[in-house]
């Protein structure tokens, strides 16, 4: 039996428990940073199998880290478990989960004879709290030479593209209405947020293909019909790089600026957090990262964990737009290019 076949094995074995844990995990979705049921589940499981488990790390109730085996090679998992506001997992971290927690337990029995540790980390608040970046910030991937994780998308890509985002809260506050218009006619909030998206919208033209704008509206106040003297929302700037992101994001404000100014409205921005880009480099493969992991990429090739024959023969291409995906040998390259491009909602 090759290593590949033993990996493919256990993960069968437990097949039915990771299956278990995503879907315990869809039925109970938490939002981020309150994900203690997610955490403690599969924090257990991990315990389980024989890693040990450390929970509330670097400052996060709901992160944690659970090592295994030994070695100067240290790899990581990251498990992804919080939910998104009023639609839960409709992004599938509990997927994630489930994925980290078998590509773990799949490889815990090899990792002494290869000489490597496997963390797996808890990474909480991915959708709204930037827990990745704040772990990072805290040192959680000190040591690390490579972290890995797995991410649900209607097509098959190795490398996505990642993007600098910078996240922000627009408050915007008017005067209540005279619902008898005998006095002012007072401050519509609601209004100087619709221009702001206007706005918006014909700054769209002017955007590269790349650059990602996107919000959602997260409070108009409503006592009665004519009182919208309150309305806020929650927007996302994404680009390439910080480079392009910071003059995207000014202009972005510029537009939520004009919409107070116009209508005579009160404006409060408060940023989520700095402009991050979590990475700036990915790697195809073991081999592509450097000297640090030669010895290990040739035990792997050697073992048929990422030799084209464990592939199924197949080759990887890289479309246009930067996605790479899997396909025959004997197909047409033109003819297989992936159809998603960069405008496609939800990048990883």
């Amino acid at each position: 039996m090759t290593p590949k076949q033993g990996i493919q094995r256990r993960i069968v074995e437990i097949g039915d428990t990771l299956v278990e844990l995503s879907r315990k995990i869809h039925a109970h979705p938490e939002l981020g940073f309150e994900e203690f049921r997610a955490s403690a589940w599969l924090a257990s499981a991990l315990e389980r199998a024989g890693f040990e488990v450390e929970l509330d790390v670097f400052g996060m109730p709901t992160a944690f880290t659970a090592h295994a085996g030994k070695g100067s090679l240290h790899l990581a998992l990251c498990a992804e478990y919080d939910a998104l506001p009023e639609i839960g997992h409709a992004c599938g971290h509990n997927l994630i989960a489930a994925i980290a927690l078998g590509a773990a337990c799949g490889i815990r029995g090899m990792l002494d004879g290869l000489g490597v540790q496997l963390t797996v980390l808890g990474t909480p608040a991915e959708e709204l709290g930037n827990g990745k970046a704040l772990l990072l910030e805290r040192g959680a991937f000190e040591g690390i030479h490579a972290a890995l994780m797995a991410h649900p998308a209607p097509i098959d890509v190795l490398e996505p593209p990642l993007l600098a985002f910078a996240q922000f809260d627009v408050d915007y506050r008017g005067r209540e209405r005279d619902p008898f218009g005998l006095g002012d006619s007072g401050t519509t909030a609601a209004d100087a947020r619709t221009l702001a998206q206007v706005a918006i919208g014909m700054l769209r033209a002017s955007l590269r293909s790349t650059d990602r704008v996107h919000g959602v509206l997260t409070q108009a106040s409503q006592t009665s019909a004519q009182d919208f003297s309150r309305a806020a929302a929650t927007y996302m700037v994404r680009a390439r790089t910080l480079a392009e992101l910071l003059p995207l994001r000014q202009r972005v404000l510029r537009c939520f600026e004009a919409g107070a100014l116009a209508l005579g409205a009160e404006l409060e921005v408060r940023e989520a957090h700095e402009p991050t880009v979590i990475c700036g480099t990915t790697v195809s493969s073991p081999r592509s990262i450097g000297a640090t992991l030669a010895p290990w990429a040739a035990r792997f090739r050697s073992s048929a964990l990422c030799s084209r024959a464990a592939r199924g023969r197949r080759t990887w291409e890289t479309s246009r737009n930067g996605f790479q995906r899997s396909i025959p040998r004997s197909a047409s390259t033109r003819s297989q290019r992936p159809t998603t491009s960069p405008s496609s909602p939800r990048t990883a």
